[in-house]
């Protein structure tokens, strides 16, 4: 009689698996004992300021009471730039980039996530085996033999988490994925940023371009007048050769602003990933903003993508030394397999022809030649490093946003120096115009007079564009254009999509 047949047998069975439900609930139990440190960010308010130190009346220029508006371009009211904008939150091809950077980070997490799950494998196999007359096996194989072997079963394996190793590491995986979304704003600021500057000094360009024509037609205007005077014998040819010189010379100037013109025409069709240049419809520079809302300094560590990237960096370095750690401790893994095996195909089916092993797995690091300490010693100093890296990035935000308040008050004192010069040079071309048409001047003082005004507009233009270029320095140093609720929208349906697939 077998001895399943009977109730001997029975007992030991009961006995291994009461004693493998008893290692599982002792491992369930001890697995609160998790290795964390408890983080604690550094206080990084130590760091800041109270208030901004900007030179001059802050007050008439910045606003410390509200932050700077998310879709800062908007202040400079000009639709063409609104548009480009737009264009550039869905068609730049770096912000895509960033956008699949994040579904591969939360790809990733569930790589990481597998090794805390069930593991279950179907296995399906076939062996030819043949023995010599003569062939001694341990394993029982008979000699003289030849045997087709047919087998079928699952492998099923559990690593327990004991000491919340795989749990650290999901933890930094997650701040991976806010870093990701960090990165994402970052390029959108920059890259916001790059546009505008570019699509100014297309305006300015063009700006440029018109007064250096009106400068032609006037100078066009004195060589007329020149030549009629030389025929009448009131000037000599010195002065129309001197015109002409002149003319030479402010016609050569064109080239300059026309390549200009094509190259940040080209650079805004390669920030919308387009292969042709950005036609821009004439029209005048941006307007200033007459106000800046800058907020507090405190503001900044939230509001400034690079500091919350390095942040979340910080945690996630300090995720990955607590994994590292819990590799100084056992691992329990659970196995378990189930094969059915005959010599013909048929017998696969056979309930009989059944072979399964079930137990725990313990294993204890004993000698590993210093490699888990010399792990835990690379990630804590990772950790130290990123932290001083999250204290640079604080340091060095208050230090652009800082230059970028002087710079902004004193390009825009320049533009209001020069917009008063103009005034007074207005003032001349009148007085000019009025004593020529009252018979008491001539027509060449009054061009001379105009060709002045003219360069004086063209170095208002360049103190605009300087002017203009340092507002939106200083909203990048803000951190201006990362709240783009679309653009988050967008990564989460990418990140959907990743995870259907």
């Amino acid at each position: 009689m077998k001895l399943c047949d009977t109730g001997y047998g029975k007992k030991p069975e009961i006995k291994k698996i009461g004693i493998v439900l008893f290692m599982v609930l002792l491992t369930t139990l001890s697995a609160g004992c998790t290795v964390k440190h408890d983080f604690q960010p550094s206080d990084m308010t130590a760091l800041v300021p109270g208030k901004w130190h900007a030179p001059g009346n802050t007050s008439t220029d910045f606003d410390t009471t509200h932050p700077p508006d998310t879709q800062w371009w908007q202040q400079f009211h000009d639709d063409q730039l609104t548009n480009l904008i737009t264009r550039l939150t869905t068609s730049n091809l770096t912000l895509k980039k960033a956008r699949e950077r994040i579904v591969e980070l939360s790809a990733r997490q569930g790589v990481i996530g597998a090794k805390a799950r069930l593991n279950l494998e179907a296995a399906l196999g076939y062996s030819h085996l043949k023995t010599g007359d003569k062939f001694i096996s341990a394993q029982g194989v008979p000699p003289g033999k030849s045997i087709d072997l047919y087998s079928a079963g699952a492998v099923a394996g559990w690593e327990l988490d004991l000491w919340g190793r795989t749990a650290r590491l999901l933890e930094a995986g997650e701040e991976n994925i806010r870093a990701g979304y960090a990165d994402y704003h970052s390029f959108m600021v920059s890259l916001s940023a790059e546009l505008t500057l570019a699509y100014i000094e297309a305006r300015t360009q063009q700006a440029l371009l018109k007064k250096i024509r009106e400068k032609i037609q006037l100078q066009q205007q004195l060589l007329a007048l020149a030549k009629t005077r030389f025929q009448t014998g009131n000037s000599s040819k010195l002065d129309i050769i001197q015109i002409e010189q002149l003319l030479a010379g402010t016609r050569a100037s064109l080239s300059a602003p026309q390549q200009q013109l094509i190259t940040s025409q080209h650079h805004l069709g390669l920030l919308l990933a387009s292969p042709r240049e950005v036609i821009l419809k004439e029209d005048s520079l941006p307007d200033l903003p007459a106000m800046i809302g800058i907020g507090l300094p405190i503001d900044l560590i939230k509001r400034r993508p690079d500091i919350r990237r390095a942040l979340h960096n910080y945690q996630a370095a300090v995720a990955r030394t607590d994994a590292a750690e819990a590799e100084q401790f056992p691992t329990l893994t659970l196995l378990g397999t189930l094969t059915l095996s005959s010599d013909s195909l048929d017998g696969v089916l056979n309930s009989n022809a059944f072979f399964y092993s079930l137990g725990p797995q313990l294993r204890i690091p004993l000698l590993t030649g210093n490699r888990i300490k010399s792990t835990i010693a690379v990630r804590a100093s990772k950790t130290e490093q990123a932290r001083l890296e999250l204290e640079q990035q604080i340091l060095t935000a208050l230090s652009e946003v800082e230059n970028g308040c002087a710079r902004v008050i004193y390009s825009k004192k320049r533009v209001d120096d020069l917009l008063l010069k103009q005034q007074y040079v207005n003032k001349d071309v009148l007085l000019a115009e009025e004593l020529y048409h009252s018979g008491l001047g001539n027509n060449s003082r009054v061009l001379n007079r105009k060709l002045q005004l003219i360069s004086l507009q063209e170095s208002l233009l360049q103190a605009r564009k300087q002017a203009l270029f340092d507002v939106v320095f200083l909203y990048r140093a803000l951190g201006g254009g990362w709240g783009n609720e679309l653009q988050l929208q967008q990564i989460n349906q990418s990140n959907q999509k990743g995870g259907e697939s």
